[in-house]
């Protein structure tokens, strides 16, 4: 069976929470940019200084961290708090071979590169619905203060309420934010199961005006029971506010 679906755009909720968790990723390397920018380098060259530095984020709770924040980190636990009162919680965490690169075309002239960023759990405590129905508005820009390159990106479990009790599994990919001198948001290699399906694929957008993104994902589902196994492709590209989703699906009757 074959079919192709009418224009359809991202559910903005899912924008939104995806924002909060690239924007928590953000200013936490922000913050580094700044202090090794001024000279303060026993804070992001020693665990005493990571410890230091990371106890003064705001909203943000680490258990059994080690090593340094210029390097490789590793810790038991992370804690942040989300905007509105949700949480993300992460265990099992760390990343290798962290490191600052000079970016001149970005506004703190600094590019950051993770060899890995890693997590055994993540889960999702979203805020509360406060009942408004408020049409979502594009934001003027995506473009960030900082390019940030994770060249792998790795997830054990994602845990949420909208996943109705089954994880997101063995997540991967690489994120490049701020690619080709800022003009770009990149993933790649996407690679994920969730309960009998799997999905692979990559996407980008573009960080000015009108937003263009261009997507491209598979699913296949295993067949057990009373469902049917069956395979999809699909992209979504166009501008942000109004892409173009088009798909194919196959199944054996």
């Amino acid at each position: 069976m074959d079919d192709a679906a009418a224009p359809h755009p991202p559910p903005p909720r899912a924008r939104r929470r995806a924002a909060w968790l690239i924007g928590g990723l953000v200013l936490l390397i922000v913050l580094l940019v700044v202090f090794a920018g001024g000279g303060l380098w026993w804070t992001v060259r020693s665990e005493s200084g990571a410890a230091w530095v990371l106890s003064r984020l705001p909203g943000l709770k680490i258990q059994g961290g080690k090593g340094t924040l210029w390097g490789d980190y590793a810790a038991e636990r992370i804690e942040f708090d989300l905007p509105g009162g949700g949480k993300l919680v992460m265990t099992d965490v760390g990343w290798r071979g962290m490191r600052l690169e000079h970016a001149p075309w970005t506004a703190y002239r600094a590019r950051v590169v993770m060899d890995e960023l890693r997590a055994q759990r993540v889960d999702v405590t979203l805020p509360p619905d406060d009942g408004k129905k408020e049409p979502p508005k594009p934001p003027e820009r995506l473009q960030l203060p900082v390019e940030i390159d994770i060249r792998a990106l790795r997830v054990g479990e994602v845990h949420a309420p909208p996943l109705r009790g089954q994880p997101l599994r063995e997540l991967r990919a690489r994120l490049h934010l701020g690619s080709e001198r800022g003009a770009l948001h990149r993933v790649d290699d996407l690679s994920l199961a969730w309960d009998r399906l799997t999905a692979s694929g990559a996407a980008k957008i573009a960080s000015t005006r009108p937003f263009a993104l261009d997507a491209k994902l598979a699913l296949v589902q295993k067949g057990g029971q009373d469902l049917p196994a069956w395979q999809a492709a699909g992209t979504l590209a166009g501008p942000l506010d109004e892409p173009l989703l088009q798909a194919t699906l196959r199944a054996t009757p």
